[in-house]
């Protein structure tokens, strides 16, 4: 396995190569694998995992690596299936505890763990509910399983799928700035001209797509936000009081 030269990773990582290595061999593994992934039947291949982890053959595991916190739109970590990679927050792992970072880590392997053995994306946050199982944190499955765990990250300025860990701004005590938007400022492409005075805001989801809409009490409208990468939020459109959409 190939890891980030990062100093906030090489204290924990013996940790949590063991916690696998116990649960490869007390079936602990395979069970929450084929509960989470739903799995049939018996897989070679994860048979071959478990003995490989069970003897501490971790060779297998994928690489781990680190980006900033924009990067990674704010997630504690993501795997990425088309770089077979974990990446970690590095300003979350600063701060995080073992515990924690253990659990992110075993989220991802449950990511990575359901791209390779199964031909499609297990629905919901499977690799939530692998580490929640493992873990013993599993009281509410039902509602881990309709989780949407899809994100695009930033690797090196290239836009990559990811399954991620939820964001770190979700600790209270920790909270992560992300992004932000002015009224009058730009993505780049299209103004974010309804924003003065925003006062109220709720988000809605349409074809897996997270919209922001904020209602403004300056401007007297409304403005409409693609925040599907919290990172880069996008202007999707606006509307202001008075104004027509060519009929009405």
């Amino acid at each position: 396995m190939v890891m980030t030269s990062s100093s906030h990773i090489k204290p924990w990582l013996l940790g949590w190569t063991q916690q696998l290595r116990g649960w490869a061999e007390d079936g602990s593994l395979l069970a929450a694998a084929q509960q989470a992934l739903l799995l049939e039947g018996e897989l070679q291949q994860l048979a071959e995992l478990l003995d490989q982890w069970g003897a501490s053959d971790f060779s297998a595991l994928p690489a781990v690596g680190t980006l900033s916190s924009q990067d990674i739109a704010g997630a504690r970590g993501a795997y990425v299936e088309d770089l077979s990679q974990i990446f970690l927050n590095q300003e979350w792992l600063a701060e995080a505890s073992d515990q924690e970072i253990s659990a992110v880590l075993t989220e991802e392997l449950g990511h990575h763990l359901d791209a390779v053995l199964n031909d499609f994306d297990t629905p919901g946050d499977e690799g939530e509910q692998f580490s929640a199982i493992l873990g013993g944190t599993a009281q509410s499955l039902s509602l881990l399983g309709l989780d949407d765990d899809q994100l695009i990250i930033n690797i090196d300025g290239f836009e990559f799928e990811a399954e991620a860990s939820s964001p770190a701004s979700f600790s209270p005590a920790s909270p992560t700035a992300i992004a932000s938007i002015t009224d009058g400022s730009t993505d780049g492409n299209k103004v974010f001209d309804e924003l003065d005075g925003a006062a109220s805001v709720t988000t809605v989801d349409i074809d897996s797509i997270t919209y922001a809409l904020v209602a403004s009490y300056h401007d007297d409208g409304l403005q409409i936000v693609d925040i599907s990468t919290p990172a880069s939020p996008k202007a999707v459109a606006s509307i202001a009081d008075g104004r027509t959409d060519g009929n009405k």
